[in-house]
């Protein structure tokens, strides 16, 4: 609705302008119409293409300027799509030697899957799980703007602005499905969210012994209501103690944020070094309550794997201070050297209270409560809780570029980060409708944790040009980092926790592009990111996970003429993950994942009039896992990363009868297609635009 309102005034207003008899307008529109058609899975192919399967019609684009009186001027842009809730608008009044007003409002929708994941239970209803929602979500943001001198020059200005998102999505913690002896999780889950976010913001512009310097004070609340739905399936549909329950979650958030910045930089000696420095303050609450249930299949209250939440809530407190500077320096004609620091002082204080209602499987209640105990919506014990954060954080870089060398540019970076992080927390359990019973203390806990980060990442590069017409570029980046936990004070040593990570990452990338003639040029490149994982838990050894991805890429542009222009381009891609289980002789042995995507697409563009232009792109696209018929040794089949295609075709034309008149027609195909039995939701759509621009 608000973006109906903006783009209705947008055009109102320049209504008004252009029949001004003084006003020199200039007006382009261009309305727009598509008409869509798809069969299949219609929420994955929203999902996939961006846009919905009813078709829209609006305005693609609007555009407006007009002089209202001597120094004054209006501008306006927009688009208006409200099927695909693809709206936005900027008005934008300047007067010399004034100041200027702006408003802006953009919205978008993103659409998400409604399907779990696919396994082949003996029962075939379970295999693949819907949702009945329509899962998309609005993204609207508005901001008015009030200041001197110009959008890009003001040195005083007051801007307000309002985000929102409102809709439901899915998320990837999946509920469980059991079907026989085998549970997977594979049934979808989804939230609800409604959003709003208002930020004030003052910002100021002056200099000061040389230096531009740009404060801004801002102020912002964010307030935000979420609700999550787990759904578990059993195919014992009809047996309430199985494992068919719905958890709900609602979550109600608020925080508040104060923050100052200054931001200081002036290029000196004879502009051939700059400096900047910076500086940052901020201040944030967040209030917190959250409501957790579970429910058999007919609606009662129940617990399954945890407590009967009743109600909880947190209120936390951050203040961070941070300093940075930067400084880019040309030593010589040939020679820059550049360097970054950073450095950030966080301190947190939080308390949160959370009641429990008790349930047969929860562990703590059996201390307190009889066995069998069922929830009756009245908390049994309550956990209070706080924690204490303090955290130090630095980084550096430092960068050379060298252009000595004939053909020849190279470049180096260096790029450091610690952290400290000490973390303190403590937790109380006490009782509450059970206060008869022995006083549970099983929940009480207690840590004084320090946790050390160190990172280093190293970069060398290269561009040269060995022979006319060739380029070459060449990249290496190593990095690794250390992560250590060390507990000072704890309650419990039976607790499993996380001791050390040691990650390590390797990136190669190279590209050489060879134009022999100036209708032929063509490229390779060639990019390899490789990780390493060592994790250490408490008391045992280190194990390592591993991750590979390369990528091939090779292009081709030929130009015969003026009017006529071919690219074609084939993508490779290879990827690869192995975890500790893939290491093991035994009856829990899963090979590596391996998964190999490739890719063609095509492209040509031909216009024999300077009027009229034709183009059509194809794009195919096919995934496949090599370990998708995997059988592990008790005879179930292991599903990895999906096996299927899918493909685009477009048709288009551009023509221009008139100066102030261009008709755009165009057509596009889908399609979709998945195999292995790893995936569902196939689909054709047909897509046909028409865009009419007009200008006068």
């Amino acid at each position: 609705m608000l973006g109906r309102i903006f783009c209705g005034g947008c055009i109102f207003v320049a209504g008004v302008a252009a029949a001004s008899a003084e006003s020199k307008a200039s007006v382009e529109i261009t309305p727009a119409v598509k008409v869509v058609e798809v069969k299949g899975d219609v929420a994955k192919f929203r999902a996939i293409s961006g846009q919905n399967d009813q078709g829209s019609s609006g305005f693609k684009d609007i555009s407006i300027e007009s002089d209202i009186s001597k120094g004054t001027r209006i501008t306006m842009k927009g688009g208006y799509l409200p099927e695909e809730n693809d709206n936005n608008g900027t008005v934008l009044i300047t007067q010399d030697d004034v100041g200027f007003i702006r408003m802006d409002y953009n919205a978008l929708r993103r659409y998400y899957m409604n399907q779990g994941g696919y396994y082949p239970f003996t029962t075939a209803g379970l295999q693949v799980i819907r949702l009945t929602q329509d899962l998309n979500m609005d993204i609207d943001k508005f901001s008015f703007e009030l200041g001197n001198g110009t959008p890009d020059d003001s040195t005083l200005s007051v801007q307000y602005d309002r985000r929102t998102k409102k809709g439901i999505k899915n998320r990837l913690t999946w509920g469980g499905v059991v079907s026989g002896l085998a549970t997977k999780s594979t049934a979808p889950s989804y939230s609800e969210h409604d959003e709003t976010t208002d930020t004030v913001t003052v910002k100021n512009k002056f200099q000061a012994m040389g230096f531009t310097v740009k404060g801004a004070q801002q102020y912002e609340f964010f307030q935000s209501n979420k609700s999550r739905t787990e759904q578990w399936y059993n195919a014992a549909m009809d047996t309430p103690a199985s494992t068919n329950k719905k958890r709900v979650q609602s979550d109600d958030t608020q925080a508040k944020s104060l923050s100052t910045t200054l931001l200081a930089d002036k290029w000196s000696l004879n502009d051939k070094t700059y400096l900047a420095v910076g500086s940052r303050y901020s201040h944030n609450r967040t209030s917190q309550i959250e409501v957790q249930r579970e429910y058999q299949v007919d609606g009662t209250p129940w617990a399954y794997s945890r407590p009967y939440i009743k109600d909880g809530g947190a209120d936390n407190f951050e203040d961070k201070y941070t300093l940075t500077g930067n400084l880019l320096s040309n030593l010589s004609d040939r020679l820059t050297f550049g360097t970054k620091f950073k450095t950030d002082m966080t301190s947190i204080r939080a308390a949160s209270t959370q009641g429990a209602d008790c349930g047969p499987a929860d562990t703590v209640c059996s201390s307190i409560a009889a066995a069998g105990v069922s929830p009756d919506g009245v908390a049994n014990y309550y956990y209070d809780g706080s924690t204490e954060n303090k955290i130090m954080a630095t980084a550096g870089s430092f960068s050379l570029k060298y252009s000595g060398i004939p053909k020849t540019s190279l470049y180096t970076d260096l790029d450091l980060t610690h952290e400290r992080n000490w973390l303190s927390l403590a937790r109380i359990a006490y009782l509450g409708q059970d206060a008869s019973l022995a006083t549970n203390t099983s929940g009480d806990a207690y840590h004084d944790i320090i946790n050390r980060t160190a990172d280093i990442t190293s970069t060398v590069g290269a561009r040269f040009t060995p022979v006319k017409n060739v380029t070459t570029t060449v990249e290496y980046k190593n990095g690794g980092k250390n992560d250590k936990l060390d507990r000072i004070i704890y309650s419990s040593d039976s607790e499993a926790y996380l001791n050390t990570l040691r990650t390590r990452k390797e990136e190669v990338a190279s590209r050489i592009a060879w134009k022999p003639v100036k209708w032929f040029e063509n490229s390779f490149r060639y990019k390899t990111i490789g990780k390493t994982y060592k994790t250490q838990y408490a008391a045992l050894d280190m194990v390592k996970s591993q991750q590979m991805e390369r990528d091939y890429i090779y292009d081709v542009t030929l130009i015969p003429t003026d009017a006529l222009m071919f690219n074609v381009a084939y993508l490779l891609q290879l990827y690869k993950t192995s975890t500790p289980a893939a290491q093991m002789q035994t009856a829990t042995y899963l090979p590596a994942t391996t998964a190999n995507v490739h890719t063609w697409s095509a492209g040509i563009s031909y216009a024999p009039v300077q009027t009229l232009s034709f183009f059509n792109s194809y794009e195919y696209s096919r995934a496949k896992n090599a370990n998708n018929d995997y059988i592990g040794d008790t005879g179930t089949a292991f599903l990895y990363a999906p096996d299927n295609e899918w493909y685009n075709t477009s048709l288009g034309v551009t023509w221009s009868p008139r100066k102030y008149l261009t008709i755009e027609p165009r057509y596009t195909y889908y399609g979709f297609r998945s195999y292995q039995s790893v995936d569902t939701g196939n689909y054709t759509a047909q897509a046909l635009w028409l865009d009419v621009n007009v200008i006068w």
